[in-house]
């Protein structure tokens, strides 16, 4: 059987939705400057697999606040670009209006066009 804290490690790494009452429980808990192991991997680990993408789709993904409030994020992979949203409907705007812009490819210098 997993302890209240195991659970909520659990849910975190699943990325299942916290009630408020369990966002109250893990903002205390790490309230202390005390830093996870998962929470440094995780801070390492999204840079390298960004460098390692070669998608130009972007990629999204959704955290809550501390008041239980989901938070839309997406990077960019083309322009580096990362951005928030509180709306759903916000983060469908900015990816319609991305499909529809012309492709910025990178510029090229080489020899030839000195």
């Amino acid at each position: 059987m997993r302890t209240q804290k195991q659970w909520l490690e659990y849910k975190q790494l699943e990325q299942i939705p916290l009630t408020i009452a369990e966002l109250q429980q893990v903002s205390q808990d790490n309230s202390g400057h005390t830093h996870r192991l998962s929470d440094w991997l995780r801070q390492i680990w999204r840079p390298i697999a960004r460098m390692l993408e070669s998608t130009t789709e972007p990629h999204i993904w959704k955290t809550y606040d501390q008041m239980g409030n989901p938070i839309w994020h997406a990077h960019d992979p083309i322009t580096g670009q990362e951005s928030e949203w509180i709306s759903e409907d916000d983060l469908r705007v900015w990816l319609e209006e991305r499909y529809y812009q012309p492709v910025q490819q990178p510029l090229i210098t080489s020899l030839e066009q000195r």
